[in-house]
C-alpha cells in the first residue's frame, strides 16, 4: 500500500460518521429554531408585561396622588373654615384673657394660689415630664433629652397650673383627654386638692375650654386628626384637643420653638386670611420623637391677627391612604409592590414620609424605634429615617414624572412610576413601585413552558433524524467500503448502485474512475519499459564521453529521452570546439606571461632604487620637522608667560583703582570730620558767652542777696526770715560762680583740644590727598605696564601662530615625502608580486595545455 493510499485510509478511520453529522445537523437547526422561538416570545411578553406593569402603577400613583392631594386639600379647607368660624375666634381671645386672669379667678373662687402651692404644683408637673417624655425620649433617642426643669417646662405658673389639671391629674389616658374635660369630669378627680379642683371649674377658663373642647373633640373625630390646636399671638398654646405636654407650652420663646409646631405657628404669622403653611415632616419630641407634619393658618379679626390654628395631620391615615390599608396584592401590586411618599425639601430632604412595606429587609440605620400615643407600645418606624434617593426621586425632585426601571432603596431593581405632588409649599414626591422579578414572573413563566415544549419537539426530532440519516447513510455506507478497498489495493472493487439518485450516480462515477485507473496503471507499466532500455543507452554514451572521448554520439529515440539524446550530443560536439579554442589561448597567455615576466623583473630593480632615494627624503624631512615643533612651543610658553604678566598687571591696575576710591572716600570722610570738630569748636566759644553771662547772672544774684540781706537787717526781728532765704540765695550764687568758674575752665580745655584736633586734622587731610596723589600716580604706571603686556602678548601670538603653521607645514610635507615612500615600497612590492604572478601564470598555461591533450575530438 502507497503512503496516499494510508493516508486515505487513516482518515475515512478517523472521519464522523455521515449518520452522526446528520443527527447533529437536525438537533442543531431545531435547537436554533426552539431557542429563537423563547426568546422572542419571552421578549415579547417581557415588553408586553412591562406596558402593563407601568400602566397598572401609573393608575395606582395618580389615584393615590389625587386621593392625598384631595385629603389634604380638603384638611386645608377644613382649617381655613375653622380658624374663620366664631368658635375658634372666640376662643383664642377668651382663653388667652381666661390664662392672664386665671390666678385671681381661683382666689376668686375661694382658692388663692401661694408660693406653697405652686412649688407643689411644678414637683407635679416635673414628675410627669421625667416619668412620661424623658423616659420615652431615652428610649428612642441616642441623645440625652436633658433635665425636663430647664428643657421642656414652661416657666409661667399659669402654664404650670393648666398642665397639671389638664394632663398631670387628668386620669384619661394620652390620647383621651377628652374623656375628662368637663367641669363635671375636674370636680370628678381623686388624686388632687378638691378644694383647688372646685375652685378651678368655676373658672372662665374651665368653662371656655369645656365649651371648645366639645367642639374640637368632635371636629377632631370626624376628619381623623391627630391634634388640633389653637395659639395666641404671644405663642402660649392655650388649647390642645391631645392629652399631650405641648398644651401650654409657649412657640415663641419656650423649647417647643424649634420643633415642627413651632415652625407652624411661625410661619402663619405672615400669611393673610386663608392662607396655610405646610411643615416638612420632622421629628417632634412631645410626641416622643415620632415624625410629624402640621398646617396653620391665622386667626384673624378683621385685619389684626389675633392668634394660629394648626392641626396635627395623622400620619397613620395618611399611610392608610397609600397602602390602600396595607391590601398590597387586592389592588394588583402583588407581594413586592408599594406606595410611598417622599419629602424633598428641608433637613428631611429625600426621608420617606410613609411607611415601608419591608421594614424587615432593612438596615438598622434606616429605621427607628417610636413609641406610639399611649406612651408604652414601641414599634419600629422607618418615616423620616429611611433615605430615599433613587432614580425617581431625583427625576421627580428635577420637576420631572414617568415612569422607569432603576435600582429601589433596598437595591433591588424595580418597575417605578413617580410623580411630584405640592402641598401649600411643601414637595413630595409620589412613587409605586413593583419589583422587577415578579413583574416579569409570566414572561420567566412562559419561557420555560416555551423551553420544555422546544425540548420535547427536539426529542421528536432527534428520533426522526435518526431514521432519516440511516435511510440516507445506507448507501454511503457501501460507497465508503468500495472506496476503502481502492485505497487498499484491490483494483476489482466496486460500489453497489441502490438509487438513481445522486448518491447512485456518484457510485457510478466512482466505478468508472476505478476502472479508467486500472487502464492506465497498464499504460504506465508498458512507457516504464521503454524508459528504461533508452536510459542504459545514454549512460553507456555518456560513460565513454566522461574517459575523454568526445567524438561517441547517443542514439535518437521517440519520446522524451529522444530529445535528451539529440541535446546531450550538441553539448558534445559544443564542448570539443570549446577545447579546440581553448588550446588556442593556452598557448597564447603562455607567451605573454613570458614577456610580463621579464617586464616585471625591469620594473622591480627601478622601484628598489627609488624607494632608497625617498628614504632618505623622509629622515631629512623629520629632522626639520621636529625642529619646527619645539620652536612653536617655546613661542606658545612665551604667548603663555606674556598672558600671564598681562593678568597681573591688570588685577594690580584694578587694586590700585580701588585703593584710589578708598583714599577718595578717606580724604572726604578726614574733611567731614574736620568741618565737625570746627563746628564743635564754634559751639564751645558759644557756651564761653553762655558761661559769662551767668557768671553776670551769679555775681548780680550776689549782690541782690547782699541787698536783701541788709534790708532784712534792717526790719530786725520781722526781716530774720527774709535773711535767712537771703543767705541761702547768696551761697547759691556762689556755688553757681565756682560751677561757673570750673566749666569755664573746661570749656576752655576742650576749646584747646578742639583746636589741636582741627590742625591735626588738617594734617591728615594734606597727608590722605598727597597719598591720593601718589596712588593715582601708581596707577597711570600700572596702566601703562598693562598696555605694554598686552602689545608684548600680541607680539609673541603672532610668532606663536607663525612658528604653529610653519611646524604645521613641515609636519604636511613630512607626510607627503613618507606617504611618497611608503607608495614606491607599495609598488615595490606589488611589482615583485606581478612578476610572481607572471611565472605563475605561466605555469599554469603549460599545465592546461597538457590536459587538453588528453581529449580526442573529431578532426
Amino acid at each position: 500500500m502507497n503512503p496516499s493510499q494510508q493516508n486515505l485510509t487513516g482518515t475515512f478511520k478517523v472521519a464522523r460518521p455521515l449518520r452522526r453529522t446528520i443527527t447533529f445537523a437536525f438537533l442543531a437547526v431545531g435547537f436554533t429554531a426552539v431557542l429563537v422561538t423563547a426568546l422572542f416570545a419571552y421578549y415579547s411578553a417581557k415588553e408586553s408585561l412591562q406596558a402593563g406593569a407601568y400602566n397598572q402603577l401609573r393608575s395606582v400613583r395618580e389615584v393615590l396622588q389625587n386621593s392625598i392631594e384631595s385629603y389634604l386639600q380638603t384638611a386645608r379647607h377644613d382649617l381655613a373654615g375653622q380658624a374663620d368660624s366664631d368658635t375658634v375666634r372666640l376662643a383664642v381671645v377668651d382663653l388667652q384673657q381666661a390664662r392672664a386672669d386665671l390666678r385671681q379667678d381661683l382666689a376668686t373662687g375661694g382658692f388663692p394660689v401661694d408660693e406653697s402651692f405652686m412649688k407643689t404644683i411644678r414637683a407635679d408637673v416635673k414628675d410627669y415630664y421625667d416619668r412620661v417624655l424623658i423616659t420615652n425620649l431615652k428610649k428612642v433617642s441616642d441623645k440625652d433629652p436633658g433635665a425636663s426643669e430647664t428643657v421642656f417646662m414652661h416657666p409661667d405658673p399659669e402654664a404650670n397650673l393648666l398642665q397639671y389639671v389638664y394632663t398631670v391629674k387628668n386620669p384619661a389616658k394620652i390620647g383621651a383627654k377628652s374623656d375628662f374635660t368637663g367641669t363635671a369630669d375636674i370636680l370628678r378627680y381623686t388624686n388632687a386638692d378638691p378644694n383647688f379642683l372646685k375652685a378651678f371649674a368655676g373658672t372662665p377658663f374651665a368653662k371656655t375650654h369645656e365649651y371648645t373642647h366639645r367642639i374640637m373633640t368632635a371636629h377632631r373625630e370626624r376628619f381623623r386628626y391627630y391634634d388640633i390646636f389653637i395659639c395666641d399671638i404671644d405663642g402660649n398654646v392655650v388649647y390642645s384637643n391631645f392629652k399631650e405636654l405641648d398644651f401650654q407650652g409657649n412657640l415663641r420663646t419656650g423649647p417647643q420653638s424649634d420643633t415642627g409646631l413651632g415652625q407652624a405657628f411661625k410661619g402663619a404669622l405672615g400669611l393673610k386670611r386663608g392662607e396655610i403653611f405646610t411643615t416638612d415632616l420632622a421629628q417632634y419630641p412631645i410626641s416622643y420623637n415620632a415624625p410629624a407634619i402640621f398646617i396653620s393658618t391665622p386667626v384673624m379679626d378683621g385685619d389684626v391677627t389675633r392668634g394660629v390654628f394648626i392641626y396635627q395631620l395623622p400620619l397613620d391615615v395618611i399611610n392608610e391612604v397609600m397602602t390602600f390599608n396595607r391590601k398590597w396584592e387586592q389592588i394588583g401590586l402583588g407581594k413586592s409592590g408599594e406606595c410611598y411618599l417622599v419629602g424633598l425639601d428641608g433637613a428631611n430632604s429625600f426621608k420617606q414620609i410613609t411607611e415601608s412595606r419591608f421594614p424587615e429587609q432593612l438596615k438598622v440605620d434606616q429605621k427607628r424605634l417610636t413609641i406610639l400615643a399611649d406612651g408604652v407600645t414601641g414599634v419600629e418606624s422607618t418615616s423620616g429615617v429611611l433615605s430615599v434617593k433613587t432614580k425617581a426621586t431625583e427625576a421627580v425632585a428635577a420637576g420631572e414624572k414617568g415612569e422607569s426601571i432603576y435600582p429601589d432603596y433596598r437595591g433591588q431593581p424595580v418597575l417605578g412610576s413617580y410623580a411630584p405632588l405640592e402641598s401649600a409649599g411643601a414637595r413630595w414626591a409620589v412613587i409605586a413601585e413593583i419589583d422587577q422579578s415578579e413583574a416579569f414572573a409570566a414572561a420567566r413563566q412562559l419561557a420555560i413552558r416555551v423551553g420544555i415544549t422546544g425540548a420535547i419537539l427536539l426529542a421528536l426530532l432527534g428520533l426522526a433524524a435518526v431514521l432519516f440519516a440511516r435511510r440516507l447513510s445506507h448507501p454511503v455506507d457501501g460507497l465508503r467500503e468500495a472506496v476503502e478497498r481502492v485505497a487498499q489495493g484491490d483494483e476489482t472493487a466496486r460500489a453497489p448502485i441502490r438509487s438513481r439518485d445522486e448518491i447512485g450516480q456518484l457510485a457510478t462515477a466512482f466505478n468508472g474512475m476505478v476502472a479508467e485507473r486500472a487502464s492506465v496503471r497498464q499504460k504506465l507499466e508498458e512507457e516504464n519499459k521503454r524508459l528504461q532500455a533508452n536510459i542504459q543507452q545514454l549512460l553507456m554514451v555518456v560513460a565513454d564521453a566522461s574517459d575523454g572521448d568526445l567524438s561517441v554520439r547517443a542514439p535518437v529515440t521517440e519520446g522524451a529521452l529522444g530529445n535528451v539524446a539529440d541535446a546531450l550530443n550538441l553539448m558534445f560536439e559544443n564542448v570539443g570546439d570549446l577545447i579546440k579554442n581553448a588550446k588556442d589561448v593556452s598557448e597564447r597567455v603562455a607567451a605573454a606571461a613570458s614577456e610580463i615576466n621579464r617586464s616585471a623583473e625591469e620594473l622591480s630593480s627601478g622601484a628598489d632604487r627609488q624607494s632608497e632615494e625617498l628614504l632618505g627624503a623622509s629622515s631629512g624631512a623629520r629632522e626639520l620637522s621636529a625642529d619646527a615643533r619645539g620652536v612653536a612651543e617655546a613661542c606658545q610658553e612665551a604667548a603663555h608667560a606674556a598672558a600671564q604678566s598681562e593678568e597681573a598687571a591688570d588685577r594690580g591696575a584694578r587694586i590700585v583703582r580701588e585703593v584710589i576710591v578708598g583714599m577718595e572716600k578717606i580724604r572726604e570722610s578726614v574733611q567731614v570730620n574736620g568741618k565737625k570738630i570746627k563746628r564743635l569748636g564754634e559751639r564751645s566759644m558759644e557756651i564761653g558767652g553762655i558761661l559769662k553771662t551767668i557768671n553776670e547772672i551769679s555775681a548780680q544774684t550776689d549782690m541782690l542777696a547782699l541787698n536783701a540781706s541788709i534790708e532784712a537787717g534792717r526790719a530786725g526781728e520781722a526781716g530774720r526770715g527774709f535773711n535767712a532765704v537771703a543767705e541761702q540765695v547768696r551761697a547759691l550764687a556762689e556755688r553757681a560762680k565756682l560751677a561757673t568758674q570750673q566749666v569755664e575752665k573746661l570749656v576752655s580745655d576742650i576749646q584747646q583740644e578742639t583746636s589741636e584736633a582741627v590742625a591735626q586734622t588738617e594734617t591728615q587731610t594734606q597727608q590722605v590727598e598727597s597719598g591720593a596723589q601718589k596712588v593715582a600716580q601708581a596707577g597711570d604706571a600700572l596702566n601703562n605696564i598693562v598696555q605694554v603686556s598686552s602689545q608684548s602678548r600680541s607680539a609673541v601670538t603672532k610668532i606663536s601662530s607663525s612658528a604653529t603653521e610653519q611646524a604645521t607645514k613641515t609636519g604636511v610635507m613630512l607626510g607627503a615625502v613618507t606617504s611618497a615612500a611608503e607608495i614606491a615600497e607599495q609598488s615595490r612590492g606589488q611589482v615583485s608580486g606581478t612578476r610572481a604572478t607572471s611565472e605563475i601564470l605561466s605555469s599554469l598555461a603549460k599545465s592546461l595545455d597538457a590536459q587538453l591533450d588528453q581529449f580526442k575530438l573529431n578532426a
